[in-house]
């Protein structure tokens, strides 16, 4: 098929489908429908590319790929421009002692390998290289990436994808993905991506939402549901396990932690001042009678 522009795609913002779908007289916005930039000149293979989504979508769902329609490494480019997630003051109490459990729970020892996937606004990171760790931090977002370099130049930044992390020789002690598995659109494509990149006897470490209900707006800009928080999907911890096992890992650990009652009662904020040990022990405490936790973290290493 020619590749020159045809003047009968221009304007390219709506594309009737009715003998495909047997509507009368509908037109459907491709741009709302598949999230795709209109082509105002499109060429006639860029017609067929997005027919042959839209036929993926509506008359062939099992041929159905949700990364095909969603632009989330865009989205998250965007985010981190819009949204300053390194400003001081952002965190409280109850998320700064919940940063302090992860970093306890990866046991971080001077030298130690470590890849940050999704490090966001590199919290992990820094603490890690604070530490003695040999940290990268991975993330989909240059401008975070450079926010990380210039608070600590030795941690190494990679611009990249969980779901194709860039080829390289390098091996990880520990590979971390905290709080990122729920906002990827296919989550078994980043962890088995993330397995090739750990060294023999190397630990993955993901913590989540736990049982998180995930609530969608309607878009303005769309009229699509949009999930809060870029939110797509819900753990608890028997489908984290099975997940984790079906990409072929072995299951090491499994731990919820912040009770939502020490959000509720504030007792988060009371105990700002005591020991860390305090905080740990009324966490535990509060989930002796039931699992109402904030998150969930599970270590694995690959079978």
């Amino acid at each position: 098929m020619s590749s020159k522009k045809c003047s009968q795609f221009s304007p390219l913002y709506k594309i009737s489908f009715i003998q495909h779908l047997g509507v009368e007289n509908h037109h459907y916005d491709v741009t709302h429908l598949l999230g795709l930039k209109p082509y105002k000149n499109g060429t006639v293979d860029q017609v067929i590319e997005i027919m042959d989504k839209i036929l993926d979508r509506f008359v062939y769902p099992e041929n159905f790929c949700i990364q095909d329609i969603m632009n989330y490494k865009e989205h998250y480019r965007q985010d981190a421009i819009v949204f300053d997630y390194f400003g001081a003051g952002q965190l409280r109490p109850g998320e700064l002692r919940r940063d302090r459990l992860i970093i306890d729970y990866c046991n971080i020892r001077p030298g130690m390998e470590i890849l940050d996937v999704g490090s966001g606004r590199g919290w992990f990171s820094l603490a890690a290289s604070a530490l003695g760790a040999k940290v990268t931090a991975l993330d989909l977002s240059e401008h975070n990436l450079k926010r990380i370099r210039e608070l600590d130049p030795s941690i190494d930044t990679v611009l990249g994808d969980a779901c194709q992390i860039p080829s390289g020789d390098q091996l990880y002690d520990l590979i971390v993905t905290l709080e990122v598995l729920e906002h990827i659109p296919e989550p078994a494509l980043a962890l088995n991506s993330i397995k090739t990149r750990l060294k023999p006897g190397g630990k993955l470490l993901i913590t989540v939402p736990y049982k998180e209900v995930i609530i969608s707006s309607l878009c303005i800009h769309c009229n699509q549901p949009t999930p809060h928080n870029a939110h797509l999907h819900s753990f608890d911890t028997p489908s984290l396990k099975r997940l984790l096992t079906n990409c072929g890992y072995s299951i090491l650990e499994t731990r919820l932690f912040t009770h939502k009652l020490m959000t509720a009662l504030r007792i988060n904020e009371l105990t700002a001042r005591l020991p860390y040990a305090v905080w740990i022990a009324l966490d535990r405490l509060f989930g002796l009678h039931n699992d109402k936790y904030h998150y969930l973290a599970i270590k694995a290493s690959p079978k």
